[in-house]
């Protein structure tokens, strides 16, 4: 049986004066009802650039879709014409956006802007839309609702304007919704909040969330299945309890690592050395050879295969879940780091 939303081998470039940049190369995933996947990485990687794909919202020029397939109750979204996405945005798959003060318009009060959605979606007249807009402005959990509804972005905080993004997303009742960083910039008991709401909903509505986020906490907090990506490619993909009990790759345990311990004294933070190379000039194997500890290591020596050849995703040995890891020497690692008694304490994110 087919998945509500699958993402197979998408490509997304960006035609550039310096050259081609591959932001998203050749990646994988999918989602049903009720579940919540988790899209990981460092800043760059490509995250946010899969999600606008789906909701073909990529500029063009200079970006372009130049591969793979978005398919949706398998219809490809690649495919469709103009008509037919804007149809299906904000309608069958919502997004809320990073930054809510650059995504609402600060001329518009917020009630405007939802009531916008729910008229151009759901073919009503503006006074129903006015109650839907403030139904939903009090389902997450806004005080005074009906005050909120005539105020402009200005007026409110950073968290209540998260909340009107989120009210704006799920206006239209969507069947998947695409949470892009949604806590960012928000304090940690707003954060709280923010993650609790789109639980409550998802369980309520039956949505499939996309999470996408750098915050490892928060994809152990909410997630079902985790997409670990690195310079536009996934680079282990699993269910959450796999990645943070039984990682594979070395980006992967790279990022664990570099996770504040609580119960013991640490001295300097772990951190992933080097930078991500520019998607306009990717290493010719594997993108992460560049950055990996274990490339000068005993396990192996710095030869052809990682720096000539892409490694390609592949089943982890020995467990009974889908966990896939893109690394020619996964197996050799994994065999040093339990020579050396090397454990990710995965239990304090």
């Amino acid at each position: 049986m087919s998945k509500l939303l699958e993402v197979k081998n998408l490509k997304t470039y960006f035609y550039t004066d310096d050259g081609i940049a591959r932001a998203v190369d050749d990646v994988s995933y999918d989602i049903d009802r009720g579940e919540t996947l988790g899209l990981v990485g460092e800043s760059g990687c490509g995250k946010s650039v899969s999600a606008l794909s789906i909701m073909r919202l990529i500029p063009d020029p200079p970006g372009k879709i130049v591969g793979g397939e978005i398919l949706f109750k398998g219809k490809d979204i690649v495919k469709m014409t103009e008509e037919e996405v804007e149809d299906m945005r904000g309608n069958d798959i919502a997004m809320i956006f990073q930054e809510p003060m650059t995504s609402l318009n600060p001329v518009f009060t917020c009630g405007d802007q939802i009531d916008e959605a729910v008229m151009l979606h759901q073919k009503v007249s503006k006074e129903e839309a006015r109650k839907r807009s403030i139904e939903m402005l009090r389902l997450v959990g806004i005080p005074a609702p009906e005050q909120r509804y005539r105020e402009y972005p200005h007026q409110l905080s950073g968290g209540l304007r998260q909340r009107v993004m989120i009210a704006m997303a799920l206006s239209c009742n969507p069947e998947i919704l695409i949470a892009d960083e949604p806590t960012t910039a928000l304090d940690v008991t707003v954060q709280a909040q923010i993650l609790e709401l789109i639980k409550k909903l998802q369980d309520e509505l039956g949505m499939g969330v996309i999470m996408i986020t750098h915050d490892l906490g928060v994809i152990a907090e909410v997630t079902n299945r985790v997409a670990v990506m690195y310079a536009s490619k996934v680079v282990e993909y699993s269910t959450s309890e796999e990645i943070f009990y039984n990682p594979k790759h070395p980006y992967t345990l790279g990022l664990l690592s570099s996770i504040p311990k609580l119960n013991k004294g640490q001295g300097r933070l772990s951190t992933i050395e080097g930078n991500v190379p520019a998607a306009t000039n990717y290493p010719q194997g594997c993108h992460f050879c560049t950055r990996c500890k274990y490339v000068d290591s005993k396990v192996y020596t710095q030869d052809s295969k990682c720096w000539n050849e892409e490694p390609k995703l592949e089943q982890v040995d020995g467990v009974s879940v889908l966990h896939t890891v893109a690394c020619h020497y996964w197996r050799d690692i994994a065999m040093k780091r339990q020579k050396e008694g090397d454990v990710i304490p995965a239990a304090a994110v």
